[in-house]
């Protein structure tokens, strides 16, 4: 049921009728689902739909511990390593710091959270299509990382076509 909720909520927040203060959508969203890295149970997805002043990011965390964390874009939209470094470093727009938010899950374990990012556009040489996003476990520290240890990344989407996986479920 909770899946459900957060499904029309993100298809309401997508279509631009949350409120009048959002620009309308631009195009069609781009995302992935979160899977879990280094054994931990994480899920949820994240979306980025296009607006004419940046994009609007919605993400949704389900099964992790209550707790404060982060969610950070980085370079490479791969998500294939157990522990996260075959996303590669942070990304950092261009004139920009990387894009780095912390989130708070509630007492379940989950959250919805949605943020407007100016000046980031989806498609193109500095688009956001094609990177990852990285749930981070501590919501203050290091955000690099070397291969074979933890490097304290719980959940990974490669961001690709929103239409590629399934908001329901």
């Amino acid at each position: 049921m909770q899946s459900r909720k957060f499904a029309s909520f993100v298809l309401l927040s997508l279509a631009g009728c949350q409120s009048g203060a959002l620009a309308p959508a631009t195009g069609p969203a781009v995302g992935g689902r979160l899977g879990p890295l280094n054994g931990a149970a994480i899920g949820g997805s994240v979306v980025f739909q296009p607006r004419a002043d940046g994009v609007t990011m919605v993400v949704h965390v389900t099964d992790a511990a209550p707790g404060s964390y982060r969610i950070v874009i980085h370079a490479t939209g791969n998500c294939s390593s157990r522990n996260g470094f075959s996303a590669g470093a942070p990304w950092t727009p261009p004139g920009r710091a990387p894009l780095d938010f912390t989130l708070a899950t509630n007492t379940e374990g989950t959250l919805t959270m949605s943020t407007q990012i100016a000046g980031i556009v989806v498609d193109g040489p500095d688009g956001i299509r094609g990177k990852a996003a990285i749930i981070h476990e501590r919501s203050v520290g290091p955000i690099d990382a070397r291969p074979g240890v933890p490097n304290g990344r719980i959940g990974c989407a490669a961001i690709g076509d929103a239409s590629s996986f399934d908001l329901l479920h």
